[in-house]
C-alpha cells in the first residue's frame, strides 16, 4: 500500500512538472506572436486578408505587450 501511494505521488508530480512547463511556453509572448502569425499565414492562403489583418493585429500587439513586462 505504501509503495502504490509513493507511486502515485511521484506520477503526480512528474505530470505537475511537465504542466507547469507547457505552461511556461504556452505563456510565453514569442509563443503567442508565433500562433498568431501563423494563423495569419493561414487566412492569407485561404484568401481571407480581413481576418489574417486581425490576426496580425494581434501578433503586434502581443509583441508590444511583451515590452510592456
Amino acid at each position: 500500500m505504501v509503495s502504490a501511494k509513493k507511486s502515485l505521488i511521484t506520477c503526480f508530480l512528474i505530470k505537475t512538472k511537465k504542466m507547469n512547463k507547457i505552461k511556461t511556453i504556452v505563456n510565453n509572448p514569442l509563443f503567442k506572436i508565433g500562433m498568431a502569425l501563423a494563423v495569419a499565414c493561414i487566412l492569407v492562403f485561404e484568401k481571407m486578408p480581413l481576418y489574417a489583418g486581425i490576426a496580425v493585429g494581434i501578433a503586434i500587439r502581443e509583441f508590444l505587450l511583451a515590452f510592456k513586462k
